[in-house]
């Protein structure tokens, strides 16, 4: 036999979210025979139970939010009130227009075969999963992860709910609880909050968000706050008791003493942990830890044949992660290309009000580093189209290489953090300059539509330049070489970038 019939197919994927979706279909469209193996609702966690519903419930809450400070706009509205199952069906309509293009039979007419059932090593080669058992020459693990639930005493026996059930509640608490105050946590609070919801939301370090610019985390922390959300950080929950009537009391542990909290729901948003559990990875020779599969920068595993991407790495635990890795397993197990996964120029965002959005290295990291650099902003109150549309809160702030000649060469664009409205969209001008090598001087020389959010990027960059540009130093340069009668020097501070 051959070696290329020995197998039944040449990739078995095992998990249909966006990593083993993108594995799946490139290798399929390369010509590869390929077998989707896929336990549950394909999409993976990020249509049925995150990315998808999450955007849906967060442009409710927004909705209701505008509807509420109308006033500001001239336009007086009633009291807000909303129908929870109609937004609940508007999700799940969501969901469904999604998944027309992401289910078995679509996946089958591209050519691939779908397994939907659950899948486990034999050996390195072979899969056993519905009663049968498939052989590859190649694998990719994409199964993702769940929830971690953290050892609270009487958490289990109390009740809570993960990603996977807040969705699905049958009608929305009068009190919620959020532990854990990342990224679900922080947008599940705002969402639930402006739907008229009591939300606490407890975090055991300093501040929220605390892989973003803890600067601009607690400009998203304020204003969480002032639209209602109660922040408890350096709080822990110790025990939860389940009462008579069916709520829960937390206690949690503050530095000045115990803090009883009363709520109707439980909310844990406090990390994920990767679904190797059925595998029966040690069949296959993988290593693994507790915070999943072990991979090399090609995502390869400790088998050179079978490759890991997507959460189940624990790695960056993003949509967007899993299918950049998907992409690294295509150009070096299908191509044979030197390929490695590279998360420098890698965003994210936080979609809460206002957005949270971040690529590159964060002031702090620079600083870590020893990276010779300087800061620059700019606020979104000094931008015309944000002050128009009264979204004006935040800032844009970017980490540029210390530049050359007197700051007006060079400046190499390191990182960029945004706080503010459409941060998740205005993030992407800093993803093209930082990949494309783009410095701050070529940035600023950029036109940009007036009136638009996008002018405060230039407008951040030339903040800088033109601090170095309009001084006395200069006018007296030109002024001695061509001859301009001048101006006295202006008694305050000159604009770097009018308009």
């Amino acid at each position: 036999m051959s070696k290329n019939n020995r197998f039944d197919y040449d990739l078995v994927v095992l998990g249909g979210g966006s990593g083993g979706l993108t594995a799946a279909v490139g290798a399929t469209k390369l010509g590869l025979r390929v077998v989707l193996i896929n336990g549950g609702q394909l999409g993976g966690d990020c249509l049925n139970h995150g990315c998808v519903p999450s955007k849906a419930l967060l442009k409710a809450a927004k909705v209701a939010r505008t509807v509420k400070h109308s006033c500001r706009y001239g336009i007086e509205s009633s009291q807000v009130s909303f129908d929870y199952d109609a937004i609940k069906n508007r999700i799940d309509s969501v969901q469904n227009r999604i998944r027309e293009h992401e289910h078995a039979d679509w996946f089958r007419a591209m050519g691939m075969d779908v397994i939907e059932d659950y899948a486990s090593f034999d050996d390195p080669h072979t899969i056993k999963t519905g009663g049968r058992t498939v052989t590859a020459r190649l694998v990719v693990i994409a199964t993702g992860s769940r929830a971690a639930i953290p050892p609270i005493t009487g958490l289990r026996e109390s009740g809570f709910v993960t990603n996977e059930g807040i969705f699905s509640m049958p009608r929305l608490p009068g009190r919620l609880a959020i532990i854990g105050g990342g990224p679900i946590g922080t947008e599940m609070a705002f969402a639930h909050c402006q739907l008229g919801v009591d939300v606490t939301l407890i975090e055991t370090g300093s501040g929220i968000l605390g892989k973003d610019d803890q600067e601009l985390s607690q400009v998203v922390s304020r204003c969480l706050e002032e639209d209602g959300v109660k922040i408890l950080t350096k709080s822990k929950v110790s025990g939860v008791v389940r009462m008579e009537d069916g709520t829960r009391q937390l206690h949690i542990e503050r530095e000045r003493g115990e803090l009883l909290v009363d709520v109707d729901e439980i909310l844990l948003a406090t990390g994920r942990q990767p679904n190797v559990d059925s595998l029966s990875l040690e069949n296959a020779g993988v290593k693994y830890t507790a915070r999943g599969i072990e991979v090399d920068q090609s995502q390869r595993t400790s088998r050179r044949h079978i490759y890991a991407v997507g959460d189940v790495t624990g790695g960056l635990m993003f949509t967007h992660a899993a299918g950049l890795e998907a992409g690294t397993f295509i150009k070096s197990a299908i191509f044979h290309l030197p390929a490695k996964t590279n998360y420098k120029v890698f965003p994210w965002c936080t979609y809460t009000e206002p957005e949270l959005a971040s690529v590159g290295i964060t002031e702090a990291q620079a600083k870590a580093q020893g990276i010779e650099h300087i800061v620059t902003r700019a606020a979104f109150a000094e931008n015309d189209r944000a002050m128009a549309e009264g979204s004006d809160v935040g800032q844009v702030k970017v980490i540029i290489e210390a530049p050359k000649l007197f700051g007006l060469r060079g400046g190499k664009i390191l990182g960029a953090q945004i706080v503010g409205p459409h941060a998740g969209e205005l993030i992407h001008e800093f993803v093209v300059a930082i990949n494309t090598g783009v410095t701050a001087t070529q940035l600023s020389g950029m036109t940009h539509a007036y009136p638009s959010l996008a002018e405060i990027n230039k407008r951040a960059i030339s903040t800088h330049l033109g601090g170095k540009l309009f001084t006395t130093r200069t006018r007296k340069w030109l002024k001695r070489l061509f001859g301009f009668a001048g101006l006295e020097p202006p008694t305050r501070e000159l604009e770097a970038d009018h308009g």
